[in-house]
């Protein structure tokens, strides 16, 4: 475990042996599992080791917006947002992926941030890099129309080696905060139009420089 945790988290080998004992556990979160509930205080910070955390806001709606994945080597800003001003959790966070986490107590975490420079840098730079891509989502949402996001989001997920993306309508419009119906409408534009092609369960971007055009509005 120590050995992959330092590994992703090189701020763990600045840390004296016995402040990592205290404590510290890993869990395995199943895929759909709740990692933390809006509104509630965060008992443990969690170090992603392996799979995907997605984090997320919704209304009574029902209609949700993705924020941001945590992934392998990284953790929740919000999270540890909460942990610092002693403030509740502000967003929902499920596990997108069977996920593994190292759980750290909040108040032997608390202590790092007080005793060892390379958490607070590690802390301050994951801060200032999720700040930009809120940044970036808030300016997609109000900016942006959702067919122009939804063609970013597929050239994000697919490559020209795997141009496949598997996902349902409904995963993607969770993504982008918007209906099931929207984004099949878009997609079947797409389609029509020979950007992709549809499966079920699965979209294959067939021209990316086309796509790329609808993201940037020049289709």
């Amino acid at each position: 475990m120590w050995a992959q945790a330092k590994q992703l988290f090189p701020f763990l080998n600045e840390i004296r042996d016995e402040d990592l004992r205290a404590g510290i556990t890993t869990a395995r979160l199943p895929k759909g599992a709740t990692a933390f509930v809006e509104g509630e205080p965060c008992r443990h910070v969690a170090f992603v080791l392996d799979g995907s955390i997605r984090v997320f806001k919704s209304n009574p709606d029902g209609r949700e917006l993705t924020l941001y994945h945590v992934t392998a080597g990284d953790s929740c800003v919000l999270m540890w947002a909460s942990v610092l001003a002693d403030a509740r959790y502000g967003a929902q966070a499920v596990a997108a992926a069977d996920t593994d986490v190292l759980l750290v107590p909040v108040p032997v975490f608390q202590s790092w941030m007080q005793r060892y420079e390379a958490v607070r840098r590690f802390v301050y730079e994951a801060f200032a890099q999720r700040l930009a891509a809120v940044m970036l989502l808030v300016d997609e949402v109000l900016f942006r129309h959702v067919d122009q996001r939804l063609a970013s989001l597929l050239l994000q997920r697919t490559g020209d080696e795997q141009p496949v993306l598997e996902a349902t309508h409904e995963q993607l419009a969770l993504e982008l905060g918007t209906a099931r119906e929207v984004v099949s409408r878009i997609l079947k534009s797409f389609e029509e139009d020979g950007a992709v092609r549809l499966f079920r369960g699965r979209i294959q971007v067939t021209d990316r420089d086309l796509l790329a055009r609808k993201r940037d509005g020049r289709t």
